[in-house]
């Protein structure tokens, strides 16, 4: 049974990261011992070089992705979009191109894992 798209907060992966930390309230087992701390942010740095370095994407991906503006990646003024209109009045999200880069990381993500002999659960 699938329950389709569910809803997730802008914060939900460092909710979970700080869950699996063992620093959320009811919560104090740190199933990441032994990994060093890390942001969200240094993930989101780490993908954009990827899209950048390692993929045929367009620049701009990288900024769709990780929901930054980096500069250099519009053509002209006309490419620029206010925050206003960005935060409140824009709904496209331009999910094929996301998809795209977010393929691209997935199989990365994936491939590292394996090669570091990560082991999938039974």
């Amino acid at each position: 049974m699938s329950n389709g798209d569910a809803p997730v907060s802008g914060s939900a992966l460092a909710n979970h990261l700080r869950s699996m930390r063992g620093l959320r309230q009811g919560n104090h087992r740190d199933v990441l011992r032994g990994i060093p701390p890390f942001s969200m942010h240094i993930i989101r740095s780490t993908l954009g070089d990827f899209i950048l370095d390692h993929t045929e994407l367009p620049p701009g991906t990288a900024s769709l992705v990780i929901g930054h503006e980096i500069a250099g990646d519009r053509r002209d003024e006309l490419d620029r979009v206010g925050r206003t209109g960005k935060r409140w009045y824009f709904q496209a999200q331009r999910i094929p191109e996301k998809t795209k880069a977010m393929a691209a990381w997935s199989e990365a993500l994936l491939k590292a894992y394996s090669a570091a002999g990560g082991r999938y659960p039974d």
